[in-house]
């Protein structure tokens, strides 16, 4: 498993790639790929905002100071 401790010293990048193409809009649970692809995005963003911010770990991140261990 790759992992690697980020912190202001250690910065990292994070880049989130979605398909535009046109099967994103076929249907996908009660809406489509698209919208099913946009609430993923903000809930991982947001997941990671309150894990750097709030103190609080949870199974993905763990914060500690001003630095976040990130597992992929």
């Amino acid at each position: 498993m790759y992992q690697e401790l980020l912190s202001r010293a250690n910065p990292g990048f994070i880049l989130i790639m979605i398909d535009q193409s046109a099967s994103m809009s076929d249907k996908y649970a009660n809406s489509n790929k698209a919208e099913f692809a946009a609430l993923a995005v903000n809930r991982v963003i947001g997941e990671i905002i309150t894990a750097c911010s709030s103190g609080n770990s949870n199974s993905h991140f763990e914060k500690n100071s001003d630095k976040i261990l990130l597992f992929k």
